[in-house]
């Protein structure tokens, strides 16, 4: 199924930083701000197409097709923008442990955490790194599925 485009943001805002999407009290606002701002940032920079970034995560996609690889490095940008990602590209835990122990939104914390401890050390570098978390999220977490 497609997904909106504010739908496709949000689920990016997660994947980048995991506890974006968990981001819904007042108190958490300005972390989905920031988010949104980055990926709005990073869509535009590399000409984004969002249906086909959401064909990408439908089960049957060929994620090694090089269609593909812009919305990867979407991924690493925004990260990097988001500083949870070195310019090397691996993710930094400590950065990433920051935005989750800030969260304030009850019960996402704990998913985040959770789902953290699983997907914290996505293999490969930048683009590979990005997806590689991105479907690890998307397998192991109720919120995002």
């Amino acid at each position: 199924m497609k997904q909106s485009i504010m739908e496709m943001l949000k689920l990016l805002a997660f994947i980048f930083v995991i506890p974006a999407c968990f981001a819904e009290e007042k108190t958490d606002a300005k972390l989905i701000s920031k988010i949104i701002k980055n990926v709005g940032e990073c869509a535009a920079d590399s000409n984004i197409d969002f249906d086909l970034c959401s064909e990408m995560f439908e089960a049957d996609a060929k994620h090694d097709d090089p269609k593909y690889n812009p919305c990867k490095c979407m991924i690493s940008c925004v990260s990097k923008k988001m500083n949870v990602m070195s310019e090397d590209g691996k993710f930094k835990e400590d950065e990433s442990l920051k935005i989750i122990n800030d969260l304030k939104t009850p019960g996402y914390k704990e998913e985040a955490l959770r789902v953290y401890e699983i997907c914290k050390n996505p293999e490969g570098t930048n683009c590979e790194a990005g997806f590689n978390k991105v479907k690890c999220v998307m397998t192991n977490s109720e919120k995002v599925s």
